[in-house]
C-alpha cells in the first residue's frame, strides 16, 4: 500500500474516532520546489464534517493527474485543534516523447481526429488518451469489426518522457446480413431494415444495434416484445426482432363548445380525425381530418407519407414522399386551398431533411370596397408558388405516450405571390400595389420530454412562425388559437403575421389505461397589414386540464381551457370544453 492511501486511511480512522467541532478547516502546502503554486489547485477550505475532506483530497491529486503530474501524492497528513495541513509532493510533470500510431490506418486517424502533432511534446493527460482509443475503437465498431481491442504497446521512459505505439487489433470482419422478425406484426422487413439503417453487405455498426430497441419504439403501430438479438455468423450479422403488432390506427371525434363571437349564446364547434398506419406493411400514413370551427368556418386537411420508397429497378432507398391538402372556407369572406408535396432524405429512424414545393390559392367569397380614399380590402384573391427545405429530428422512448426524448420540426420557404385580379375591387386600387412579389415564411416546432419519476413527465416546447410580405392581406396570415397551438382560445381566432408560442405540461400517470395534465401556453403574436393601416400585437396566455381514459372501445378525453389576453381578467364564462373520443384500430 502506498504512503499515500496510508496517511488517508490515518486521516479516515482518525476522523471516525475525533469529536466534532462546528467546522473544520484544510490547508493544502507544497513539500519540493515546483513550478505551481497552491493557488493555481482547487479545493474546499472549510467543511462541517471530516470525511469529505478524503474526497477533497483524492480530488486534489486527479487534478494533478490530469495535470501530467502522474507521481503526485501526499507526503502526510497533520491535524490539530486549528485544522488540518495536507502536504503534497506534485512531483514532476511527464510528456510525450511521441505518441505513434501504430499499425492504425490514417484513414481511420483522420476520421477520429488523431494528430501525432497534438501529443507531442504534451503532457501526458491519460484522460485525453483514453478518449483517443475509445474514439478509434468506436469507429472500428461500426465499421464493420465489433471485436476489434485497442491498446497502448512499446512502452518508453527517457526522464520524464514517454513514447508509446497504438495497436489496434481488428479481429474479424462482420458484414450485415437480413432481418428475421419474430411474432405477428405485418412489417415489411426490407421497410424495416431501411428504417434502422441496415443494408445487406454492408459494414456492421455497433451503434446501429444499441439504438434499434429505441428506433423500433418510435413506431407507433409496432410493439417491442423483447430486445433485438444479433447472431453473428461466418462473417455475417443476422436481426432478429421480436414484434408485435398494436392498435394505433385511429379516429376520433371530438367536440367543443364556446362563448359566441357573433352574439349571445354557446357556439358549437366539432372535429373529425382519421389516420392510418403502416399502410402495405411499408410503414405508410394516411390523415384526413374535418373540422367546423366557430364563425362559420369550415376546415379539410389531408397528409399523406410515404417514408423509404422502394424502387423497382434501385431497390431500397433513403427517400421518401409526403404531401398535404387543405381547404379553409372563412365564413363568407374567403376560401383558401392549399397543397404540398415534400421530397424527404432520411438519415435514420424518423430523421429527414426535406426539399418542398407548394401551392397557395385563395379566392374571396364577398369583398366590401369602397372609394379609394378608404384602406385597401381585408382580403383579396392571390396565388403563391412556394419552394423551400425543412428538417425533421426526433427521439422519444415511446411514440404514443413519451416519458424522455425530444422532437425538433422546422420549415423555411419562398414564395412568388402574384395578385389575381376581381372584378369586385375598383381597378384603381391594383396600379397602386405590386401584383407580383416575393414573400418568405419560417414555421418551427421544439418539443423536450423530462421524466419525473417512473409515471410523469413534464414537456417544455414551443411553435412560432414568421411571414415576410410587405403587402400583406388578412388570408394571407396565419391563424393561431385551439387545441393544436394556443389553448384557451378560439380555434384560428388570431391572425399572425408573426407569432411565438412557448408551452409547459405537465402529464401523470395514475395507472396505463389514464392520464391526467395540467398545462400553460403564452404567446406573441403580431399582425402587420400596411396597406390597411393594421399594426397590433397581443400576449394571451391560455391554461387548463385534460384528463384520458381508456376503455375497451377507445379512449374518452375532456380538455378544459381558459384564457385571457393583454392583462384582461379571465372571463371563467368563455371557457373552451373540449370533449373527444378516439378509437384504436
Amino acid at each position: 500500500m502506498s504512503v499515500s492511501r496510508i496517511i488517508i486511511l490515518t486521516l479516515f480512522i482518525f476522523t471516525c474516532l475525533g469529536a466534532g467541532a462546528q467546522s473544520y478547516k484544510l490547508k493544502i502546502k507544497l513539500t519540493d520546489s515546483s513550478d505551481i503554486t497552491t493557488n493555481s489547485i482547487t479545493y474546499k477550505k472549510t467543511y462541517q464534517v471530516k470525511t469529505e475532506m478524503l474526497h477533497t483530497l483524492n480530488d486534489v491529486l486527479q487534478q494533478m493527474y490530469s495535470a501530467a503530474r502522474l507521481a503526485a501524492s501526499f507526503d502526510s497528513i497533520k491535524t490539530d485543534t486549528s485544522g488540518t495541513v495536507a502536504y503534497l509532493s506534485p512531483g514532476r510533470q511527464y510528456l510525450w516523447a511521441t505518441l505513434s500510431p501504430g499499425n492504425v490506418d490514417e484513414g481511420w486517424l483522420s476520421e477520429t481526429g488523431f494528430h501525432e502533432s497534438v501529443y507531442d511534446g504534451k503532457p501526458v493527460n491519460y484522460k485525453q488518451v483514453s478518449n483517443m482509443l475509445y474514439k478509434l475503437l468506436h469507429y472500428a465498431e461500426d465499421h464493420g469489426y465489433p471485436f476489434a481491442r485497442i491498446w497502448l504497446e512499446g512502452f518508453n521512459q527517457d526522464s520524464n518522457y514517454f513514447s508509446a505505439n497504438i495497436h489496434l487489433q481488428l479481429n474479424e470482419l462482420i458484414l450485415w446480413d437480413t432481418i428475421q422478425v419474430i411474432g405477428d406484426s405485418a412489417i415489411n422487413p426490407h421497410f424495416l431494415a431501411n428504417y434502422l439503417g441496415i443494408k445487406k453487405g454492408a459494414f456492421y455498426s455497433e451503434t446501429i444495434f444499441r439504438t434499434m430497441e429505441t428506433r423500433l419504439k418510435e413506431l407507433m403501430y409496432l410493439r417491442v416484445t423483447a430486445p433485438p438479438k444479433i447472431i453473428f455468423k461466418a462473417g455475417f450479422a443476422y436481426v432478429r426482432l421480436y414484434l408485435q403488432e398494436q392498435k394505433s390506427s385511429h379516429f376520433d371525434l371530438i367536440a367543443g363548445a364556446a362563448q359566441s363571437a357573433t352574439g349571445p349564446g354557446i357556439e358549437l364547434t366539432g372535429e373529425f380525425n382519421l389516420q392510418t398506419l403502416n399502410l402495405l406493411g411499408r410503414g405508410i400514413t394516411l390523415t384526413i381530418g374535418a373540422q367546423k370551427l366557430v364563425q362559420n368556418t369550415e376546415q379539410l386537411d389531408i397528409a399523406a407519407d410515404y417514408p423509404y420508397i422502394t424502387l423497382p429497378v434501385i431497390g431500397s432507398t433513403n427517400f421518401g414522399l409526403s404531401g398535404t391538402f387543405g381547404l379553409v372556407r372563412y365564413d363568407t369572406l374567403y376560401t383558401t386551398v392549399s397543397g404540398q408535396l415534400n421530397l424527404n432524405y432520411y438519415l435514420s429512424g424518423k430523421n429527414y431533411f426535406t426539399i418542398l414545393y407548394g401551392v397557395d390559392q385563395s379566392q374571396t367569397i364577398h369583398v366590401n370596397v369602397v372609394p379609394n380614399s378608404l384602406p385597401a380590402p381585408a382580403n383579396i384573391d392571390f396565388s403563391t408558388t412556394w419552394y423551400g427545405i425543412g428538417l425533421n429530428l426526433i427521439k422519444l422512448d415511446n411514440a404514443l405516450n413519451p416519458l424522455t426524448g425530444y422532437v425538433l420540426n422546422f420549415e423555411g420557404k419562398v414564395g412568388i405571390k402574384k395578385i389575381l385580379k376581381d372584378s369586385d375591387v375598383v381597378p384603381e386600387f391594383y396600379d397602386s400595389i405590386q401584383l407580383k412579389r416575393v414573400v418568405y415564411k419560417i414555421k418551427a416546432n421544439a418539443g423536450y420530454f423530462i421524466p419525473v419519476g417512473q409515471r410523469s413527465t413534464v414537456h417544455i416546447g414551443f411553435i412560432c412562425g414568421i411571414m415576410v410580405d410587405n403587402q400583406a392581406f388578412q388570408n394571407q396570415l396565419y391563424r393561431i388559437g385551439g387545441l393544436q397551438t394556443l389553448l384557451g382560445f378560439d380555434e384560428g381566432a388570431i391572425y399572425a403575421n408573426q407569432y411565438f408560442i412557448p408551452k409547459l405540461e405537465y402529464r401523470f400517470q395514475p395507472s396505463k389505461t389514464s392520464f391526467i395534465q395540467l398545462f400553460v401556453n403564452a404567446a406573441y403574436y403580431k399582425e402587420y397589414l400596411p396597406l390597411q393601416a393594421v399594426n397590433e400585437s397581443g400576449y394571451p396566455i391560455g391554461g387548463g386540464f385534460g384528463y384520458g381514459y381508456q376503455t375497451k372501445g377507445g379512449m374518452f378525453l375532456i380538455n378544459l381551457a381558459v384564457g385571457t389576453q393583454n392583462g384582461s381578467p379571465i372571463d371563467f364564462n368563455n371557457a373552451k370544453i373540449h370533449v373527444g373520443y378516439v378509437n384504436n384500430f
